[in-house]
């Protein structure tokens, strides 16, 4: 008794692809590449998608071309299959705790610092896009082949109505003299970096030769061209000092000059990141009628230079500070989906704001960054419908997901494409949980959020709403779960109930029992986001029970007494300013220039240079008007360590242990970095680790769970367990959970390599309570010198 696989002959059913393209290339240049498709059925048109890939990526994941005839017709696995799995069983003794392997692409924005800005790493992946072939089965198909030295791929992919067909071929890119640099991936200000360019003369004349090397922008250059005389397969090694000048993007450009007029030029991007995040200062006054306002530049002294920028608001009430609160969240680089929602949120309301402040240029990209929200936080939907905080395989969040669809719901209603079967999904576990979860004082903050979602979308019953608030208004631990209750009262025609539930929201925004205490039922709350929550959600509801512009007052005092806020915070306080506008239109000349008169708060932008002349503003209007000036910047001065809630410190140490002199580490050195501190304040929190790398340090990319061998590491004992873990090109970042019952130290590692030569600035390590940001801890800066590999 077995099986066997009846083969079939496909012929008919394969088309037959070939690549007519030259074997060596230079790059810089359009090639066209010539595709032929052969055995197309008579009356079938045929289509075709060309990709050209660098070989050294595919090589990292062995990547296999596509084959498409391979996939539909080749022999499959068996679908059945018996085996005895005791033998993979893991002894106890010998196993270990699993790690997932994840990372980023993506608290108070004020203490983080934005992803790059550039790369200074070039990789080559092109593809065509669907093309149709020509008579005869014949198509060309233009590539742009960018500053490259290496092997491309070529792999076309080929299909008709009743066919498929591949095919593949490697073309060598190649200047005829070769050019190897050897960058960091981004420098600091201040940073001196030491830059090998390697130029093998492969294919070029033999004589003199001259190569400069430039920089522009951000970075700077000990310029000057470097002669010397090369014979055929000669190689030389040329050595440079990159400086970073400034905050920005550096442009560097090398150019080899040879016998018989060679010229080769290539260039590159390098990030001048600052090791200091962005730091910002709020002034709020008053300008009465008919008088004038003058802004001085002189704060931008304590800025480094470049980075310095104001935003100014004019409103009749005063202001929570709009602009400063949205600038603050698109700047914050990180992405569960808790904050990936409050990032996007806002934009869906504000985005006239958005792009007068410079968040986005204009509103295509705007819209583009709530479409890669709403991507992105499908990408950490559960197979049950709801979201995890970090990914797909974490655990269930009730709020969260309630929040999330929140988000999903008022996007599709302005029309944003959402996919309709992951939406009815998470719709789907949104009516769930509430049919399934009881009616306990953890659950509730939860539940009525899910109602409110539901009331949205007219898929919620009256009675439900009715039966929670007869019986279980009081017992709604939360502010922000009694106004959602009242929202949804109001959606479903019950004003006489939503307003009395509003009001009863007011009374509960400081009570001392609040509820983020229980680290498992958390809904991300603070007393101040529950108040913005709930004013927005009031004005929204129509509700006129109750002094709102009052709260609203009240509101924005708080806000400007607040050093730091949470994403949470901030992502409402933004709806509920833009829903609260201004109370009476107002009348401004700003440098001279008379603005549009408007019943909404003004907001206007000026950079370092338009500060530095001086700002006057004129209230033209018969009433006073309130100013809210937010200077922002890179601190020029180191900022001192802090710990507020929190102790934290790094070391470096050798392999095997020992502590590493910073000011020798040799090119080529891997070296451990350890982090650890603890947590003060003894309260359940959701913590971020973020240490940003100095110049001339790479992570190694592997975890040290498995990719070392751990006797060899011994020495460092127990590690924290991360909820999410990310090795980006500038900075390590760790996320995890601490509740007050338990340890309340943490530690972390991680493997750096010294890959570039020259002096660093090493940036702080800090820690934060992502929503209770308050709770911090910053080291001192320091420095770090590479020497060169012996």
């Amino acid at each position: 008794i077995g099986l066997a696989w009846l083969a079939r002959d496909y012929t008919d059913r394969t088309l037959d692809v070939a690549i007519d393209a030259p074997a060596r290339i230079q790059p810089r240049q359009t090639i066209d590449i010539g595709l032929t498709v052969g055995n197309i059925a008579p009356g079938e048109k045929a289509h075709v998608t060309l990709a050209a890939v660098d070989v050294g990526i595919l090589q990292l994941t062995s990547f296999k071309s596509p084959a498409p005839a391979d996939w539909y017709f080749g022999k499959r696995r068996l679908g059945v299959a018996l085996r005895d799995g005791y033998g993979n069983l893991i002894a106890a003794a010998e196993g270990g705790p699993v790690t997932i392997r994840q990372g980023g692409d993506e608290a108070a924005a004020g203490r983080h610092l934005g992803g790059l800005d550039a790369s200074s790493v070039k990789t080559v992946s092109l593809f065509s896009g669907v093309v149709e072939v020509g008579e005869g089965g014949r198509v060309t198909v233009p590539l742009e082949v960018p500053d490259f030295n290496g092997r491309l791929r070529l792999m076309a992919v080929a299909w008709s109505k009743s066919a498929v067909g591949s095919a593949d071929t490697d073309m060598t890119v190649r200047d005829p003299v070769v050019s190897q640099v050897t960058l960091p991936r981004f420098l600091a200000p201040g940073d001196e970096a030491h830059v090998t360019v390697s130029v093998h003369n492969v294919d070029g004349p033999v004589g003199n030769y001259n190569v400069t090397f430039e920089a522009a922008g951000a970075a700077g250059m000990d310029g000057g061209g470097k002669p010397f005389q090369m014979a055929r397969d000669a190689k030389r090694d040329l050595t440079w000092s990159l400086t970073g000048d400034g905050v920005g993007v550096g442009a560097l450009t090398l150019t080899i000059e040879g016998p018989d007029g060679l010229k080769l030029e290539r260039d590159w991007e390098i990030a001048v990141r600052p090791a200091q995040a962005v730091t910002s200062r709020q002034i709020s006054s008053r300008i009465q009628a008919g008088q004038k306002s003058t802004l001085t530049g002189s704060i931008m002294d304590d800025f480094v230079p470049g980075s310095g920028e104001a935003m100014v608001t004019l409103s009749s009430r005063p202001e929570m500070g709009l602009a400063k609160l949205l600038k603050s969240l698109s700047r914050y680089p990180y992405g569960c989906a808790e904050q990936t929602t409050s990032r996007a949120l806002p934009l869906l309301y504000v985005s006239e704001i958005a792009e007068s402040l410079g968040v986005a240029e204009n509103s295509v990209l705007l819209r583009g960054r709530v479409q890669d929200a709403i991507r992105r936080l499908f990408n950490m939907q559960r197979s049950d419908g709801s979201f995890g905080l970090w990914n797909a395989h974490s655990d269930r969040e009730e709020w969260l997901s309630a929040y999330v669809m929140d988000f999903l719901t008022q996007a599709r209603e302005l029309k944003y494409p959402v996919p309709e079967y992951p939406y009815q999904r998470g719709l789907k576990w949104l009516k769930s949980s509430v049919d399934n979860t009881s009616y306990s004082r953890a659950n509730l903050p939860a539940r009525t959020y899910a109602l409110y979602v539901l009331a949205r979308t007219g898929q919620v019953r009256k009675s439900d709403l009715r039966y929670l608030y007869d019986t279980q208004l009081q017992s709604i631990p939360t502010a922000l779960g009694r106004a959602q209750l009242g929202a949804a009262l109001a959606l479903s025609g019950d004003k006489r109930r939503a307003s009395a539930a509003f009001i009863s929201a007011t009374r509960s925004w400081d009570r001392g029992d609040r509820f983020w205490k229980d680290w498992w039922h958390w809904d991300y709350g603070t007393g101040t986001r529950d108040m913005a929550a709930t004013v927005y959600l009031a004005t929204l509801s129509g509700i006129e029970e109750g002094d709102w512009p009052d709260y609203a007052r009240k509101l924005a005092d708080r806000v400007n007494k607040n050093r730091y806020l949470s994403t949470q915070e901030k992502a409402w306080l933004i709806l509920a300013a833009r829903e609260l506008g201004t109370a009476e239109s107002v009348r401004v000349a700003v440098r001279g220039k008379t603005l549009p008169e408007s019943e909404r708060p003004i907001y206007v932008r000026f950079g370092e240079d338009e500060m530095r002349d001086g700002v006057v503003v004129a209230n033209h209007g018969d009433k006073p008007i309130w100013q809210n000036v937010t200077y922002s910047g890179i601190p020029r001065d180191e900022m001192p360590a802090e710990d507020e809630g929190f102790a934290v410190f790094r070391a470096f140490y050798t392999l095997d242990g020992k502590k590493a002199k910073l000011n020798k580490v040799r090119q080529g050195d891997t070296l451990v970095a350890v982090i650890h501190g603890e947590s003060t304040s003894k309260r359940d929190q959701q913590a971020m680790v973020v240490d940003l790398l100095p110049a001339g340090f790479e992570l190694e990319n592997e975890r040290l769970e498995g990719g070392r061998d751990r006797e060899e590491l011994r020495w460092l004992g127990e590690l924290t367990p991360t909820t999410h873990e990310e090795l980006r090109d500038d900075r390590y970042v760790a996320a995890f959970a601490m509740n007050r019952w338990g340890n309340q130290t943490f530690k972390f590692a991680y493997l750096v390599r010294a890959v570039s030569p020259g002096k660093f600035t090493l940036p702080a390590v800090y820690v934060e309570d992502m929503y209770q940001p308050t709770y911090f801890a910053r080291t001192r800066m320091s420095r770090v010198t590479i020497l060169p590999a012996k």
